[in-house]
């Protein structure tokens, strides 16, 4: 694990509660499936740091260290590769521990988009009138470089001039099981980010 101190953000990190920084790094910490290392050490570290920031103590207890750092960290996949400004990610899917090194009760949403107004809003919107619950948002805005072909290179939570704002947002919801409910959901996703663009 790298040192605390590692990253430029430690001195944000230490405007956050304690307790929900102890959470944190012991999230940072956990030990995870192979599938779940992707990332250097240093970038997984820093991102999920990052990641968890704004996320209230009673929902990082609630759950398991493991289970929130698999989650983060299939998002920090998903999220690394090939997204340029202007362009946003979605992904609706039920985590299976073959595919992807863990399991949820819950579906999860992954977006990865530009920082904009009204994205938590719109994205409940499309939640609410498909009668659909939502158990867990995890929502930083992170401070991202990507080379030219848009491969995550470092993260951050302050940015400067050289780095792109963007909106990452993890969505826990009711259970999903009809895949064409799925695909739908993610339409109409995709379809309200378009339309706060």
């Amino acid at each position: 694990m790298p040192p605390r101190n590692a990253s430029d953000d430690t001195p944000l990190l230490r405007r956050i509660p304690a307790a929900r920084r102890a959470l944190i790094e012991r999230i940072a910490s956990a030990r995870l499936p192979r599938s779940g290392k992707h990332a250097s050490p240093a970038l997984r570290h820093k991102f999920l740091r990052a990641y968890f920031r704004g996320v209230a103590e009673e929902d990082l207890a609630q759950r398991s260290a493991e289970a929130l750092a698999a989650a983060a960290l299939q998002h920090l996949k998903f999220g690394s590769l090939g997204r340029v400004a202007g362009k946003s990610l979605v992904k609706v899917f039920n985590p299976d521990s073959r595919r992807d090194g863990f399991e949820s009760a819950h579906t999860l949403v992954l977006v990865v988009t530009d920082d904009m107004p009204f994205l938590m809003d719109s994205l409940g919107i499309v939640f609410s009138r498909a009668d659909i619950a939502v158990h867990l948002i995890v929502h930083p805005v992170l401070a991202v470089r990507r080379d030219r072909r848009g491969i995550l290179t470092d993260v951050r939570i302050e940015r400067t001039h050289a780095e792109l704002a963007e909106s990452w947002q993890l969505y826990e919801i009711d259970r999903q099981t009809d895949t064409t409910r799925i695909a739908e959901l993610q339409q109409k996703l995709e379809a309200a980010l378009h339309d706060v663009r």
